[in-house]
């Protein structure tokens, strides 16, 4: 947690995410989604994320916007710990 009390989108946001736009059809999108960024579900990591936020991003609209949301709140939390880190 950043000292704004932002945290980091994880992969589990992410999949919290697409279930809010998909209901009941979330499961079958996101094992697509985790198929072909080449992952299981259970990474934890922030180059986890990244690569199905990579693979989110070529995906139908809906999936797209959802994953650039990811990417806004990803940068606006790491200039935030950046700048706090500066200080």
């Amino acid at each position: 947690m950043s000292p704004y009390q932002l945290a980091r989108p994880t992969l589990q946001e992410a999949h919290c995410a697409l279930h809010g736009m998909y209901g009941p059809h979330t499961e079958d999108i996101w094992r697509t989604l985790l198929f072909t960024a080449g992952l299981s579900g259970e990474e934890s990591s922030a180059a986890a994320l990244d690569r199905v936020l990579a693979v989110m991003a070529t995906a139908e609209p809906l999936i797209r916007l959802c994953a650039r949301s990811l990417q806004v709140r990803i940068a606006a939390h790491d200039q935030l710990a950046r700048a706090h880190s500066a200080q």
